[in-house]
């Protein structure tokens, strides 16, 4: 017929073995997450040698001709206890990837919660820092302004209110000085 010859067959089960255990060791390469159990890659490479030795040993017997050895290997029974260890190993990712992205989440959500805080504390330092300027340079230099205009008004003896010890304080008695000056001029003639 035109099926595969055993020969055909024994090199494609080769092959195929060959690039299991290729798929294998890079599987084994990776790095693993310190949460996954130890044990349980443990368990599931051990399950892992028994069916591929029991593969390997299928096609040296399927090579060497021995057909009744080559059936009464239970290489199902093999098979079927690493798939159960791979599930196993499969479910528990799942579990730890679930796990990871609820962390992920909850850091998410505290990184939102944190901005908003510094969101907050930036928006009261530059209120605090507007009312205290307005309160220190903006508030005095109006009342300053509103007294040199009595002064050029004519109103001598109008007090000028803006007192303290920064720049608006020695503005503000320099201003007094030339109120006083002035009323000085004014009655000496």
């Amino acid at each position: 017929g035109s099926g595969s010859t055993v020969a055909e067959l024994m090199q494609s089960a080769s092959i195929s073995l060959k690039q299991a255990e290729k798929n294998w060791a890079d599987y084994e390469a990776l790095p693993r997450d310190p949460r996954q159990s130890t044990a349980a890659a443990a368990e599931i490479k051990r399950n892992y040698d028994i069916y591929h030795n029991a593969l390997a040993e299928l096609i040296q017997m399927l090579g060497a001709g021995k057909i009744n050895e080559f059936f009464d290997q239970p290489t199902q029974g093999y098979q079927d206890g690493f798939e159960k260890q791979y599930v196993a190993y499969m479910e528990q990712n799942d579990r730890l990837y679930d796990i990871a992205v609820s962390d992920n989440n909850a850091s998410y959500s505290q990184a939102m919660w944190i901005l908003v805080g510094v969101m907050i504390v930036v928006l009261a330092v530059i209120f605090a820092v507007w009312f205290g300027i307005k309160a220190s340079l903006v508030a005095p230099m109006n009342r300053l302004i509103d007294s040199i205009r009595h002064i050029a008004g004519g109103d001598l003896v109008k007090p000028i209110e803006v007192d303290g010890s920064n720049e608006m304080g020695q503005l503000a008695e320099s201003l007094r000085h030339m109120q006083g000056e002035l009323m000085r001029t004014v009655g000496d003639v």
